[in-house]
């Protein structure tokens, strides 16, 4: 499957649930561009992508929302700060900002939302990383933008706080897409069931809202009482008990 750079972060949670239901399935993920994404769904090389569900450089899709992407700034937790729980997109621009490269599809999101408010700050330092400009706030005083989910996974770097944005508040929707019409590869059909099944039981937002480095998420399910889905971050799946049948994937 293909994903954008910013969705790192989340897809073990997608990814846990194809290995519950299917654990001798091997998934090879390839972060690109909507580009790269487009001809691998063209040609079949790619199953499925992982994408801003707005974006019109994928063609004709069959998708499905899985979350919602909201950004803030991380800054440096100085004094300058200190007080601080939000901050406007105007007061961003006059920030020492670290960015991502212009031709990578968030920077032009954020470029947008800069143009709208009148404003067009010139970053200090700028890269394809989200975790090296998250650096860039952590040991070089600068501060970036970033989708909310990186507070809470992987998590905040020491001597680093996160503030909301406002005015406006800017977010994506996220969804999975795969080639158009009725047939499905097999690795495509197995990825939206398991986003159905996601959704089903909250959505991954729910999850992105209660994820903590504290011990794992567990949620009950219509399987057996004896057998727990479960969301489990930074340990390794328990294994289901040999005799344990699992309900059919909803379509």
């Amino acid at each position: 499957m293909g994903a954008m750079p910013s969705m790192s972060p989340v897809l073990p949670v997608l990814l846990q649930l194809v290995r519950k239901q299917h654990p001798n399935v091997v998934m090879d993920v390839r972060f690109l561009g909507n580009d790269a994404m487009k001809t691998g769904l063209n040609n079949f090389s790619l199953d499925a992508a992982l994408a801003y569900l707005d974006t019109a450089e994928l063609g004709r899709r069959n998708s499905l929302k899985i979350y919602t992407e909201k950004l803030c700034i991380l800054v440096p937790d100085t004094a300058e700060f200190q007080d601080r729980t939000s901050i406007t997109w105007r007061e961003v621009a006059e920030l020492p900002l670290a960015m991502l490269r212009p031709a990578i599809h968030e920077r032009q999101f954020v470029d947008t939302i800069f143009d709208r408010v009148g404003c067009h700050p010139v970053p200090r330092v700028e890269s394809e990383s989200i975790l090296h400009l998250m650096f860039q706030v952590q040991f070089g005083g600068l501060c970036t933008i970033i989708p909310e989910h990186f507070t809470r996974m992987p998590g905040l770097h020491r001597g680093t706080k996160a503030l909301e944005i406002l005015e406006p508040v800017a977010s994506q929707d996220v969804g999975l897409f795969w080639a158009e019409g009725e047939l499905m590869t097999p690795i495509a059909s197995i990825l939206v069931a398991a986003v159905k099944d996601l959704n089903k039981r909250g959505g991954l937002d729910q999850i992105l809202n209660r994820a903590t480095t504290e011990p794992p998420i567990s949620w009950p399910t219509d399987v057996p009482s004896d057998v727990q889905f479960s969301i489990e971050f930074g340990r390794s799946p328990k294994p289901r008990p040999a005799n344990a049948e699992l309900s059919p994937v909803p379509k």
